[in-house]
């Protein structure tokens, strides 16, 4: 599930504990179709400091975040709700609708898996609106009883192949680097870690799965098997069990491994063509969208029976790779941050702001004139010492 981030400002949030959001807590715009942006319009003109939910569900089942979720929400004021409630949008009206699509519907159910597993709520806490209101929030049509059903069901955890990368460069090198520091490489870690982000975004594939599945393929680029480092093979592709040493695919440039690498993930987890050319020389071997899934990599754990690997365990191995990645701790502030503080003491601007947001004209020439005024107010300070300066020099003289 790739859920959106669509970086709206918000001002007034409160703060909120993540052990305090106990309840998720249902509702709908009672519109056919609704825009995230609507949605804060609407509720930043109600004076609630922007988007009153935290997350919303469009009817094509893409998920976006509002409203940060560690922060009292403006959506059920009623049972404090709003402090310990994380407040989810459907699209639609379902009041008068009736069929939900299966994309929004399933899109919902991941969401609330999700929410359930990462603040550890029960379904018993699974709510609506009108438990709390007297409403029909959200919608006498809405399809509440199987998503309920759906639910409790047994969930059976998998990795997906393609969707948002969830690491960063920092992190990806600080764990390779502490595990490895002599990697053998034609070129250097960090220019390898770049090409893996920026080839995985061009294809949707999570760079933690390709980039784990190198260093588990190269031992941490230790290499020591059938390939060479110098063929710059990070998927092992090619080297087949049998083979003698060097006997794989030989790629001239670490770029060209790396796409390669991602094309190959590529053919396993998508349908999808290819604009461009194919590096992979065994891309037309692999049985298209076989394996959407990590776990899926490994033959005897896809019910088509392909896959990439024989080892059973093939995906978990990956899988503690991308953990450790994970649970990287790199320590960094972004530059801009003590630039904005620095405003902020100055009394050019009255808040932070994140380092990355936009700027609109009003704001550069709100920001323009409270810097205006300071330097005005500058000049009168330095005229005002100059003035004592030349009054104590005529008292002397």
């Amino acid at each position: 599930m790739n859920i959106i981030k669509q970086g709206f400002k918000f001002t007034g949030l409160t703060p909120v504990a993540k052990t305090k959001k106990k309840y998720i807590v249902t509702h709908h715009p009672a519109a056919r179709v609704y825009s995230p942006e609507q949605i804060h319009k609407q509720h930043t003109n109600q004076g609630w400091g922007g988007a009153g939910y935290n997350f919303y569900i469009r009817k094509d089942g893409s998920v976006y975040e509002l409203r940060p979720t560690l922060t009292w929400g403006a959506h059920c004021n009623k049972n404090n709700k709003n402090e310990d409630g994380i407040g989810v949008c459907w699209e639609g009206n379902w009041d008068i609708e009736t069929i939900m699509s299966k994309e929004q519907f399933q899109a919902g159910v991941q969401l609330y898996r999700y929410i359930m597993k990462e603040y550890n709520i029960p379904l018993a806490n699974v709510s609506r609106h009108l438990d709390y209101k007297p409403t029909s929030c959200p919608g006498r049509n809405f399809p509440w009883k199987a998503l309920l059903d759906e639910l409790r069901k047994p969930v059976q955890e998998f990795t997906l192949i393609q969707g948002a990368t969830t690491i960063t460069k920092e992190e990806a090198y600080k764990h390779i680097n502490d595990t490895n520091n002599n990697c053998q490489l034609t070129v250097k870690l960090s220019e390898l870690i770049d090409y893996y982000f920026e080839t995985c975004s061009k294809y949707n594939i999570r760079t933690e799965v390709a980039l784990s599945q190198a260093v588990h393929e190269t031992n941490y680029f230790r290499y020591g098997g059938i390939v060479l480092y110098s063929q710059n093979n990070f998927a092992g592709i090619g080297a087949i069990d049998g083979n003698q040493s060097g006997q794989a695919a030989t790629f001239k440039t670490a770029i060209e491994g790396v796409i390669a690498h991602v094309q190959h993930l590529f053919a396993y987890a998508s349908i999808e063509p290819v604009k461009e050319p194919i590096l992979d020389p065994r891309f037309h071997l692999v049985k298209r969208g076989s394996a959407p899934t990590l776990e899926y990599l490994s033959i005897p754990n896809n019910p088509a029976g392909f896959g990439w690997a024989t080892d059973k365990d093939y995906a978990s191995k990956i899988i503690r790779i991308i953990n450790k990645v994970n649970n990287t701790k790199v320590e960094h502030q972004h530059w801009g941050v003590p630039l904005i503080n620095g405003l902020i003491e100055r009394g050019i601007v009255k808040e932070f702001h994140n380092s990355t947001d936009m700027v609109t004209w009003a704001e550069f020439a709100a920001v323009t004139l409270n810097q205006h005024k300071l330097i005005l107010q500058d000049i009168e300070e330095i005229k005002k010492e100059l003035k004592g300066l030349k009054n104590v020099k005529a008292k002397q003289g």
